[in-house]
């Protein structure tokens, strides 16, 4: 018996969001331990070269920024295939 169309879409739906969301979670530790090695270690750095270039700053934020938002827009989809899932059982009968 091959498997309905609404239940193949949610399975779809659930893969990518947590396969998103992992990769996501996994790519967004990376500059998160950057960063405390650098608040850790880099304190005497401060007098350097890049200590004046604020873009670098802003732009770091906003890639945060970004992370945060589209580890969330992962964990939307596994959400969102739950309740694609569940409408097969709330439609009437056909």
């Amino acid at each position: 018996m091959r498997p309905s169309r609404t239940k193949s879409l949610a399975t779809a739906f659930w893969r990518l969001g947590w396969t998103g969301f992992f990769v996501q979670v996994v790519l967004g530790a990376i500059p998160v331990m950057l960063m405390i090695y650098a608040f850790v270690f880099g304190r005497d750095a401060a007098s350097g070269t890049r200590s004046r270039l604020a873009l670098l700053e802003y732009l770091t934020i906003a890639n945060l920024l970004v992370l945060v938002f589209t580890t969330l827009w992962f964990y939307w989809y596994t959400r969102l295939a739950k309740r694609i899932a569940d409408a097969e059982r709330s439609r009437p009968p056909s």
